[in-house]
Order: structure tokens, then sequence, then C-alpha cells
């Protein structure tokens, strides 16, 4: 939620709130959380559950991140409450605005579709050039409205 916090301070502060924001992007956790959510293939429980069940322990790697990992050894969902607020149930940044709104930020006027597609373009040519800084995230105010890419 920090980094929610942290641009939601720095919209509050920096921005003209009376214009939409559009969040974009993809939030990735950080390694640390990774670490306590899946067990490395070097782990002796991966190893003996690889030995015991075979391919049913395989299957478990289902969602893993990367290839450094055999499977998830938690319950919780590791997944970014940022990525998915941005078009969870098909919509528009609507879950990640109750969020928001739950922080403290009720204020954040919601972008239209067409907003977001264009924002969409904006964030890969973003990807394509400028690199996101450590924060997690890259404010540009818009003619229209304000883009906040996640990254």
């Amino acid at each position: 939620m920090s980094v929610l916090r942290l641009a939601g301070e720095e919209l509050a502060e920096n921005y003209d709130l009376s214009k939409p924001i559009v969040f974009v992007g993809e939030y990735t956790l950080s390694d640390s959380i990774y670490d306590y959510k899946f067990a490395s293939k070097e782990d002796m429980r991966y190893k003996a559950l690889d030995v015991l069940f075979g391919k049913f322990a395989q299957s478990m790697s289902a969602g893993v991140p990367s290839e450094k990992y055999g499977f998830s050894i938690a319950q919780t969902n590791h997944l970014s409450v940022i990525t998915w607020g941005i078009d969870a149930f098909k919509e528009v940044n609507t879950e990640l605005l109750r969020i928001y709104s739950y922080l403290g930020y009720d204020n954040f006027i919601q972008g239209t579709e067409e907003q977001f597609e264009e924002a969409l373009t904006f964030a890969e040519q973003l990807a394509d050039g400028e690199k996101i800084p450590e924060s997690g995230y890259i404010i540009v105010e818009q003619d229209e409205y304000i883009v906040v890419a996640f990254g």
C-alpha cells in the first residue's frame, strides 16, 4: 500500500484534481514478498514434494512468477492489488479508486474508457523509452486528464 499512498500524496499535493486520473500499468511485487510466498526449487519442501508426488507437485507451480520458484507455500493471493484494481471486472480503475477512497483520497475523479485507452498507448510508449523510477510509478499530466503509470 505504500506505493499507493506515495502516488496519492503526490497527486493531492502537486496536480489539478479537477481532472480525471487514469491509472495504467502493471505493478510487480518485490522478490522479498515472493520469497515468502513461494518455495524455491532449492527448498527442501519443494524437493520432498517433488520426490513424493512428482507431477502433482509440478502442477502446484501454476502461476509461479519465475523459474526460481517451485510452487506456492502460502494460501494468500500473491498478485498486486494495484494491477488487479486497474481494470478489475473490466471497469476502468473502479476498484483502485475504491482503495484510494479507503486511504482517504475520495476526491479522485474516474477517467473514461477512451482516456484509459489513450493512457495505455502512452504507457506502452513509456515502456519503450523512459524508465519508471524506483518509486514504482510515474505521473504525467495531460491536457484532459492525469496518467499514473505503474511499473
